[in-house]
């Protein structure tokens, strides 16, 4: 059974509804989204979405050796660009937005796949909302909430179908 936004419960509106106005209103108090690795993801990025390639080196770190890091963040991160258009803070608050629902959702399918009623689901959202590394992630480093989002959809899968193969 999946996750349908039309069927979710009050409760679950609520919660989702918290998180994005939290996550958001956290960036109207500080003065930048940049981290060293949020600049370090948006360098990367736009060097992708300006060249339409992925570059061998970064001129800024590696002491010049060639970019050894997983291309996975600065490619999403160049394909919002490329269809949205959208740059910076505009683009980081897209993909604040995006990978936090998706969280949310992830946590709500795992969750069912468990066998947890509504209730259950959101409270152990909210514990997990809780935990210092979701927290950091969901305000300051959205990719890191989107890749492990992806983890829990992938781990909520297999518990349904018990399908290793396809879960990869």
């Amino acid at each position: 059974e999946e996750i349908n936004l039309k069927q979710l419960h009050g409760l679950e509106w609520i919660a989702l509804i918290i998180l994005v106005f939290v996550m958001l209103f956290f960036h109207l108090m500080s003065t930048n989204h940049l981290t060293y690795w949020n600049g370090f993801y948006e360098r990367n990025s736009n060097l992708i979405a300006e060249s339409f390639s992925i570059p061998d080196i970064d001129p800024l770190s590696y002491l010049g050796k060639p970019l050894a890091f997983s291309q996975g963040y600065f490619l999403f991160d160049a394909g919002l660009q490329w269809l949205t258009g959208l740059h910076d803070t505009q683009l980081f608050a897209l993909i604040l937005i995006f990978s936090d629902i998706l969280f949310f959702l992830s946590v709500l399918y795992l969750t069912k796949a468990l066998g947890f009623s509504r209730e259950k689901r959101v409270l152990a959202f909210v514990f997990a909302w809780f935990s210092l590394f979701i927290l950091t992630a969901a305000t300051l480093s959205p990719r890191h909430a989107l890749s492990f989002a992806m983890f829990l959809l992938a781990l909520g899968y297999f518990i349904q179908k018990k399908n290793p193969i396809i879960t990869g």
